[in-house]
């Protein structure tokens, strides 16, 4: 759970947060209701609905542009649910590749760091990159990578960097998750400075590996926060 500032702020993002919680599967069944194929990324984009990030990339290795989107519910604030969906071309059109919704913040649900909560999305070598940011003093940053695979015919989802930090006394945990592989490498930095900005003699940084049992890969509609 991400911990807000205090005062009106801590309100208003509980508040938004529990509301979007609420829409969650109104918003899921609007996205499972979508076409599997259409001639363009639009004919995707469910009735009140809007597009609010495009990118295209090679996501299947056949040379092909193909597109990500994340959609924005239409709607009063704190009411909003976003979805990502990955769009592979053919040379029909488009067929759905996969989706998502839960694992994209909700409008304004990510403090006074994450705004808005418009994800950044990237397409490299390949590999689908959601990074997202969320929190105020207490923050935490995590970046989720999917790649489509061939043979299952859907997006797995392939590792994690999540990061959660105290902004002001520079205390962090960070883990690096690779489900390929299922290693994890997490680092624990501890405060540099206390409430008041006095510096501390502290310990330096501490690095542990952990694996995790042998499992199939989840897929992009099954990720979440």
């Amino acid at each position: 759970m991400v911990r807000f500032g205090s005062g009106c702020l801590a309100v208003a993002a509980l508040f938004s947060t529990l509301t979007a919680s609420a829409e969650l599967p109104r918003a899921r069944a609007a996205i499972a209701a979508l076409p599997k194929r259409g001639p363009t990324p639009a004919a995707f984009v469910p009735k009140g609905w809007s597009v609010e990030v495009t990118v295209e990339g090679d996501l299947d290795a056949d040379k092909k542009p193909d597109t990500v989107l994340v959609l924005l519910e239409d709607g009063p604030e704190g009411d909003r649910e976003r979805a990502v969906l990955a769009l592979l071309q053919r040379d029909s059109g488009y067929v759905l590749g996969g989706s998502n919704v839960g694992l994209v913040s909700c409008w304004m649900c990510s403090g006074a760091k994450g705004g808005e909560g418009m994800p950044s999305i990237e397409i490299q070598k390949g590999v689908l990159l959601v990074d997202q940011i969320s929190g105020s003093r207490q923050f935490t940053t995590w970046l989720n990578r999917f790649r489509w695979n061939r043979s299952r015919r859907l997006f797995e989802w392939i590792g994690e960097d999540r990061r959660s930090a105290d902004a002001i006394t520079g205390e962090s945990t960070e883990t690096s998750c690779n489900f390929l592989t299922r290693e994890c490498i997490e680092t624990v930095s501890p405060p540099q400075v206390d409430e008041q900005g006095r510096e501390l003699q502290v310990e330096g940084t501490t690095r542990h590996w952990k694996s995790q049992p042998k499992k199939p890969l989840l897929s992009l509609e099954q990720a979440e926060q």
